[in-house]
């Protein structure tokens, strides 16, 4: 709504036989506007706690929707007043397109971190305590399916959040964000597992069989999964 009452502003100041009264009509609502939306998004990107037990795809689907807002006031007003002899210089419109694209990358690295969190917190941290029980102990530890299969649920949760979030953010924004949740996730197997257990001939195997699925599974996103993946597979 906000959005679109700046758009009949902008149609509006059309008619001013002026620049000098254009541009500074534009400022003074533009800037109005602009920084109501722009509170409004960073409200609700804060508005839940992201570590709370019931509150983490609440965060994610505030997060995906402030992205999607951004690049629709981005891409309805701010790129277009770039190029439109009756927009471009108007300040207010050039200060937040900047601003935007900040916040773009920002909130971006923050839905990584929601996605990732729990793959990189349980996920990985289960799989190495569990490794290392199984070297110290086998018979009293649960079957390496298991151990694979606990890891895999959260892996399979990953996969559903960013197949959900594909279907609403741009192809730039989706691409930022799944290749720095398959390097986050990568590069967590390889110090956290990799290189800081003793493996055995067991453990070694798992822990080879788990990186080709991540690996594999991430075909559904890019034709060359193993450039995400290559800290874990070697």
């Amino acid at each position: 709504q906000l959005c679109g009452l700046l758009v009949e502003y902008i149609n509006f100041a059309r008619s001013f036989p002026r620049e000098a009264a254009r541009v500074a009509f534009l400022d003074t609502v533009g800037h109005q506007i602009l920084h109501s939306l722009f509170k409004k998004l960073e409200w609700r990107v804060d508005s839940y706690d992201p570590y709370g037990s019931t509150a983490r795809h609440l965060s994610i689907q505030a997060t995906t929707s402030c992205l999607v807002s951004i690049a629709y006031v981005e891409g309805s007003v701010l790129d277009q007043s770039t190029y439109d002899p009756h927009t471009r210089g108007v300040p207010c419109f050039q200060s937040f397109a900047k601003d935007f694209v900040n916040h773009n990358k920002k909130w971006s690295c923050k839905l990584v971190k929601l996605l990732t969190r729990d793959i990189e917190g349980r996920g990985v941290g289960n799989l190495a305590r569990h490794m290392t029980s199984w070297v110290r102990d086998k018979a009293s530890m649960d079957s390496m399916d298991a151990i694979q299969m606990d890891f895999l649920s959260l892996f399979e949760d990953l996969l559903i959040r960013l197949r959900e979030i594909r279907l609403q953010v741009g192809s730039d924004v989706f691409r930022s964000v799944w290749t720095s949740a398959a390097t986050t996730l990568s590069t967590r197997l390889f110090s956290d597992v990799a290189m800081a257990l003793r493996h055995d001939e067991d453990t070694a195997c798992l822990f080879a069989d788990l990186a080709a699925k991540c690996c594999g599974a991430f075909e559904e996103f890019t034709r060359r999964p193993r450039t995400y993946f290559k800290l874990a597979l070697e």
